[in-house]
């Protein structure tokens, strides 16, 4: 048999104890005095309820297509003016308002006032509705995280008016615990989740339960994971996903797999599938949103945001389809319901009496009428679609939507090729004017604007895509190297493995690569564009970058002075 222990053994074990927890605490606090939270998503840091956060006061100048602005964040990390104190009344009159959203509500590379808050307000005003709208969005939540953040704003904010921006390229994966990697962005590996239980009962979970427990209270672990998270070759073993979300796009379409996960949101899921666990899931968050909106003696308008691939035919939009075709599958057209999202949301809405927008018509229509993109190069709103978001949500608070609004009609379009409107409309196309990021694929670095000698354009790596209608008439690129280019230099444009242009530049300065498509009328194409792969033989450096050369305008070189 055991003995009882002694004494002198039981204080050495306490003394043991006390002394791991007290270099324990000792380690914790000075992680704690020494580092901030770790910034899991991109610069966002860790946030013990919400997942993660937008940093607080941050201000930078941001550069882009849309222009030049200053990007500023407020002491709680959101766009625009401070949240209202506890205490502090709007004026007489004065509709407050408090808009939950994700990227597109918080709108980088959107000036402040032309994002959806922004432009409501100004709306509101030009319609003699005095507001004061307030902006609450954060890069990368989810609906679960917009309900958490009303808990944590809502009863000192008091708004009289609630807009959560719903955006259907990803919202149903951010708010779906099995949904966690099925597409690339790794969020859902910190933030938490509202799931139920066998009865039906919700409660709040996370992918990774244990560490997440540890992350939420303990800054030394979050600090050790964070570092193991960022070494190489370890992020695939502390985060992983379904094994087809991993392959590259043409293995995916090979195997009879969508070229991207996140896609399936626009067809009706199987029965039982995770996407349609998705569904269900977020149709539960909006119905939570909405009761608590309703407990602040607040209305909520819902404004439902498309996927880019809904609304217009890009540069992307070409890639992905060619991928598709290319590799024994078919057109986007034939597997996609580009109004699928839209059209079940019309009905959950009207099923729960929940106010709504449907924005995708109301873009289509801007993109055709102006032949303007409403897109960014990153695939959100630019400043004109959060204009037309804003006119909508303005209107609709002010009640000047009715029933026969397309904003509130099932939508049966299909997305507008905004690639021939943009060369057929404009012929010639000054990219410092126009950047047209329709008509770039992502590998274009960034449109940057003119500095001393060098012109505005888009900045070229070696390689990248440049879209284009599919037709033999004759136009060039121009393009621009600065003194320091490593001359001579020699450019290549090729219509799949055919060379269409090339042109050698020996002289710094603007230059033209002329390009001519041959097309074969026994083999019609079965898209109005093609993509046309740009190729520079060296680069010089441009910032960060590396860089082939600055590419400032497109078309016919003899319409250039009838685009002024």
């Amino acid at each position: 048999m055991l003995g009882k222990p002694s004494k002198k053994s039981v204080k050495r074990v306490l003394a043991i104890l006390i002394g791991l927890a007290v270099s324990g605490l000792a380690v914790e606090g000075g992680a704690r005095l020494a580092f901030a939270p770790p910034e899991y998503i991109n610069g966002m840091p860790l946030d013990p309820e919400l997942g993660f956060r937008c940093p607080a006061n941050r201000e930078q100048r941001w550069v882009d297509e849309e222009g030049v602005h200053t990007f500023k964040l407020n002491s709680l990390g959101f766009r625009g003016k401070e949240l209202p104190a506890p205490d502090e009344e709007a004026p007489a009159g004065t509709l407050r308002c408090l808009f939950l959203g994700d990227s597109f509500m918080m709108g980088h590379g959107v000036p402040e006032e032309e994002l959806m808050p922004g432009s409501t307000e100004s709306a509101l005003a030009g319609l003699g509705v005095p507001a004061e709208c307030y902006n609450a969005g954060v890069r990368g939540y989810g609906q679960y995280q917009e309900l958490l953040l009303l808990r944590r704003h809502g009863a000192d904010v008091r708004p009289d008016v609630v807009v959560l921006q719903m955006f259907t390229g990803n919202d149903f994966v951010d708010n779906t615990l099995e949904l966690t990697g099925h597409t690339r962005f790794q969020g859902n590996y910190v933030r938490p989740f509202l799931v139920p239980d066998e009865a039906g009962r919700y409660s709040e979970r996370y992918v990774h339960p244990v560490r997440s427990l540890l992350r939420r209270h303990l800054r030394s672990f979050a600090l050790l994971e964070y570092g193991l998270l960022t070494r190489d070759g370890t992020r695939a073993i502390l985060v992983k996903g379904p094994e087809a979300t991993q392959l590259p796009a043409v293995e995916r379409v090979r195997r009879g797999l969508l070229p991207q996960e996140r896609l399936a949101v626009l067809r009706a899921p199987a029965p039982g599938s995770p996407w349609e666990t998705g569904w269900e899931r977020t149709e539960e968050l909006v119905r939570r949103i909405r009761d608590e909106v309703e407990d602040l003696g607040a209305r909520l308008i819902v404004i439902v945001l498309p996927h880019s691939y809904q609304v217009q035919i890009d540069s992307r939009f070409l890639m992905t389809e060619l991928l598709l075709l290319s590799n024994g599958g078919e057109s986007l057209h034939s597997l996609l319901d580009w109004n699928y999202p839209e059209t079940r949301l019309r009905d959950f809405f009207r099923r729960e009496g929940i106010e709504y927008l449907l924005a995708l018509d109301p873009l289509r229509e801007e993109l055709a009428r102006t032949t303007r993109s409403v897109y960014q190069h990153n695939a959100h709103l630019n400043g004109r679609g959060q204009r037309v978001a804003g006119r909508l949500v303005a209107r609709a608070i002010a009640g000047q939507v009715d029933d026969a609004d397309p904003a509130k009609r099932a939508p049966e379009g299909r997305p507008v090729d905004a690639i021939p409107q943009r060369a057929s409309e404009r012929g010639w196309i000054d990219l410092a004017r126009e950047p047209s990021p329709e008509l770039f694929d992502r590998a274009w670095l960034q449109w940057t604007p003119s500095r001393g000698d060098q012109p505005a354009g888009w900045v070229m790596p070696e390689k990248a895509m440049i879209a284009w209608p599919a037709r033999e008439e004759p136009f060039v690129l121009r393009g621009w190297l600065p003194e320091h280019a490593p001359f001579p230099c020699s450019f290549r444009v090729r219509a799949a493995a055919t060379t269409v242009g090339a042109a050698m530049v020996t002289d710094p300065g603007f230059f033209d690569i002329p390009v001519q498509l041959k097309l074969d009328p026994a083999e019609p194409l079965p898209i109005a564009s093609v993509p046309l792969v740009v190729e520079g033989k060296k680069s010089f450096p441009f910032g960060s970058s590396d860089c082939a050369m600055i590419l400032c305008g497109v078309g016919d070189p003899s319409a250039e002075d009838r685009s002024r």
